[in-house]
C-alpha cells in the first residue's frame, strides 16, 4: 500500500510532462526567401509554411496520386502545399485545377496550359511569397493578379499603431531546368475569389 502513492506521483508527472514535448515548432519561409521559426503558424508571422524537401519522383506512393485537388484553397499555406505536390508528382491537371481559368480564351487556355506543364516538369526549389513593391512582380504578373491578398488568420491591421502588414501578392516558384542547376523563376499571381485562393499568371 505504502508503493502506491509514488507511483501515482510518477504517473501524475508522465501526464502533466507531455503537453510541453507535444509543443509544435513551424518552420517557415519569409518573402526573401529566409527560413523562420515560430510556435505561431506561418499566415501570422507574414509568411508561408516550408514544406519538407521534394521525394523523388518514382518515391511517391500511389495514395498521393489518387488525391484530387481541393475545390476551394483557403489558406495561403496549403496553396503552396497542393503547388508542391502538382509539382512532386508532375500532375499538370492538379496544378490546373488552382489556377482561375474566369475569361481564359481556348486559345489563351492553351498557353496557360503549356506554362503549368513547363513548371510541373522543372525540379522544385522553395516557394516563397511575394509582397508588393517586389520587382520581379512587377515584370511577371498582370495588373488583375497584383491586388493585394490578405493572407488568412491575419488582421488587416494591428491594434498596436504600427504599420499594417504587407501581404502577399503572388508566389515565386523557384526551381531550376531539367537536368541542371541553373536557377529559373516563375512568379504566380494571386487572387482572392469566392474567399478562396487561386494562382494566375
Amino acid at each position: 500500500m505504502r508503493a502506491l502513492p509514488p507511483m501515482l506521483l510518477l504517473l501524475c508527472l508522465c501526464v502533466f510532462a507531455t503537453p510541453a514535448a507535444a509543443q509544435r515548432v513551424n518552420r517557415c519561409s519569409g518573402p526573401d526567401g529566409t527560413t523562420v521559426f515560430s510556435d505561431r503558424r506561418c499566415e501570422d508571422v507574414g509568411a508561408i509554411d516550408r514544406l519538407p524537401p521534394p521525394a523523388a519522383p518514382g518515391n511517391v506512393d500511389g495514395s498521393a496520386r489518387a488525391l484530387a485537388p481541393p475545390q476551394c484553397v483557403r489558406r495561403l499555406s496549403v496553396l503552396a502545399q497542393q503547388i508542391r505536390t502538382a509539382v512532386e508528382t508532375r500532375d499538370v491537371n492538379r496544378l490546373s485545377a488552382l489556377y482561375w481559368w474566369n475569361g481564359v480564351s481556348d486559345a489563351g487556355a492553351q498557353r496557360v496550359l503549356d506554362r503549368l506543364d513547363a513548371i510541373v516538369r522543372r525540379p522544385l526549389v522553395a516557394i516563397v511569397p511575394v509582397l508588393p513593391g517586389d520587382s520581379a512582380e512587377s515584370a511577371n504578373t498582370t495588373p488583375a493578379a497584383t491586388a493585394a491578398v490578405p493572407m488568412p488568420g491575419t488582421p488587416d491591421s494591428d491594434d498596436t499603431g504600427g504599420p499594417p502588414r504587407a501581404h502577399a501578392t503572388g508566389l515565386r516558384l523557384q526551381q531550376t531546368l531539367s537536368g541542371s542547376i541553373t536557377p529559373a523563376s516563375t512568379v504566380l499571381g494571386l487572387r482572392r475569389q469566392y474567399d478562396c485562393f487561386w494562382i494566375s499568371f
